[in-house]
């Protein structure tokens, strides 16, 4: 019950006057598992390319070689690529084969320069819409092929029926495929999986013969003896344009930017916040900060995560939502309320918003930084 001399009431306030910037985020999709391949020229932020490095394992042997057996083809199969935007037109990609392991630090710095040997030209062509797939089959030939076939010829292939066992010695003749893309402006496509099937023709010692598929697959799994990570490494090259970098870190800018993939991160300074920490008798009930972006034929970032301060840790952001590609709604009432407690000024928070390093695709948004506003709302006592 409210004292008779108490008077109860909700209202809202618009809070504006935002300083904003934007800076180069070192954050990378972590996944295991959907890859990305290919280059294009994005208007605004210029030249982004991405490479696939695939270590590739043996599956369980399947090729019995206590009768007689003979290897007819060796294939490569890039399954279910889909198209995640660029333009529709064919793009070449230089296949290699990579000669030097990854460890640990190219996955932590994400750049790899291995000896390599060039393998074939492919021409991925993706006349295919975003919701279709398609599957790429490549036939090798020469001292690839020679050196598969020697390979399973040789103890190391089945000795042994555990996988594991089997590519640690498989891992000392052959590191992986390097998917390089040569075309400069062409698309960005998802790869799901990258596998090499070797057909053979297999017969018992009593005559019956059978062909069967020995497949090797993208490798995702630890050396239980040197715990060492085998899976694949999805390199990105961002070109970062001088006119984007000549302004990095400056704020008032007019445009921020949030871009996955080593992209950009955007950072908000809300000035005309420290009025509310001498409002009295006010409880907030929700603060959403509205961000308008620009709308054009690159998908916008769907989810971002958001930091307050250099030392903070990124985290989920309350509930957001993506309207119609052209704004987010995010709700950050928990950092008002906090900030209302606090003796700090609003000018002293670096409020960022970047792309979770766990973004499973290829995009980025460009944010109308003079449009942004924080809509409070709130229940009064007088």
């Amino acid at each position: 019950m409210l004292p008779e001399e108490d008077i109860l009431s909700v209202g809202s306030d618009t809070v504006k006057n935002f300083n904003c910037s934007y800076l180069v985020d070192d954050s990378i999709r972590t996944s295991d598992y959907d890859l990305f391949l290919g280059s294009y020229l994005d208007p605004v932020f210029g030249q982004v390319k991405a490479d696939i490095y695939a270590p590739i394992y043996f599956d369980t042997p399947v090729i019995d070689k206590t009768g007689t057996y003979e290897i007819t083809s060796v294939q490569l199969l890039l399954i279910d690529s889909s198209y995640q935007y660029g333009k529709k037109v064919a793009q070449d990609i230089d296949l290699y084969e990579f000669k030097d392991a990854i460890d640990t630090n190219y996955y932590a710095k994400l750049t790899f320069n291995p000896t390599e040997t060039f393998i074939s030209a492919l021409t991925l062509d993706t006349t295919l819409s975003e919701s279709e797939a398609d599957t790429l089959e490549y036939t090798f030939s020469g001292d690839f092929v020679t050196r598969i076939k020697d390979f399973i010829a040789s103890s190391s292939y089945n000795d042994s029926l555990d996988p594991i066992v089997i590519n640690k010695e498989f891992m000392k003749v052959f590191k992986g495929l390097h998917f390089a893309p040569r075309s400069s402006d062409a698309f960005i496509e998802k790869i799901m999986d990258i596998q090499i099937r070797v057909k053979a023709n297999v017969c018992s010692s009593d005559g019956d013969c059978k062909e069967v598929n020995q497949y090797m697959y993208i490798a995702n799994y630890i050396d239980r003896d040197s715990m060492v990570y085998f899976h694949p490494l999805n390199s990105f090259t961002l070109e970062h344009p001088s006119a984007l970098k000549g302004n990095e870190g400056k704020e008032y800018q007019d445009k921020v930017y949030l871009q996955s993939m080593k992209g950009y991160k955007a950072r908000i300074r809300m000035n005309d916040l420290d009025k509310w920490r001498d409002t009295q008798k006010v409880v907030i009930n929700s603060a959403k900060l509205v961000v308008p972006i620009e709308t054009d034929d690159y998908a916008p970032v769907e989810i971002i995560e958001f930091a307050v301060d250099d030392e903070a840790t990124y985290s989920a952001i309350e509930s957001q939502e993506l309207q119609g590609a052209s704004q987010y709604s995010i709700y950050i009432t928990s950092f008002v309320k906090n900030f209302i407690k606090s003796d700090k000024s609003a000018s002293d928070y670096k409020f960022e918003l970047r792309v979770p390093d766990n973004n499973m695709k290829v995009n980025r948004s460009i944010i109308k930084a003079n449009d942004i506003y924080l809509q409070i709302t709130y229940t009064k006592y007088k």
